[in-house]
């Protein structure tokens, strides 16, 4: 296979499964509460502070980041909900991606969502800081924020 001819979203692929196949999903918790979220804290950045102090309790976060962290960063931040990339588990272990969210990807999901909570996509107000990859995605809603 040529590295060099693969697209972004292959390349994806093959570096969850390098980093993550395997792994206990409690291994992955107690990274992200024993190191991850310290440095994401320190590391925050001036649209992420304003977002912390906002009221995010009805909102909704949807990201391409893979489910841990995205649910502590969710819960973290406030959020009503976290979607994300998730995993498929075998014998407590990371054996695949299940759903995966990033980019264009999110479309399923963010569908389901609001046909679940009966809203329509001019309800959505989107925010995102990767217009390339989420081309089809950024048309879908009212009113779409590039960060």
């Amino acid at each position: 296979m040529n590295r060099t001819k693969m697209d972004a979203e292959q390349k994806r692929t093959i570096m969850i499964r390098m980093y993550f196949f395997g792994l206990k999903k409690n291994t992955l918790e107690v990274f992200f509460d024993t190191t991850y979220l310290e440095y994401f804290k320190t590391t925050l950045t001036e649209l992420g502070k304003e977002v912390l102090q906002q009221e995010n309790h009805q909102s909704v976060m949807l990201t391409g980041c893979t489910s841990v962290p995205a649910e502590q960063l969710g819960q973290y931040f406030g959020f009503n909900e976290t979607l994300s990339t998730t995993f498929h588990y075998k014998n407590n272990r990371v054996n695949k991606i299940e759903k995966d969210s990033y980019g264009n990807r999110k479309i399923p999901l963010i569908k389901e969502y609001i046909a679940q909570n009966h809203l329509t996509l001019t309800d959505v107000i989107y925010y995102t800081d990767d217009p390339e990859s989420e081309d089809e995605l950024i048309k879908l809603f009212g009113k779409t924020i590039i960060v």
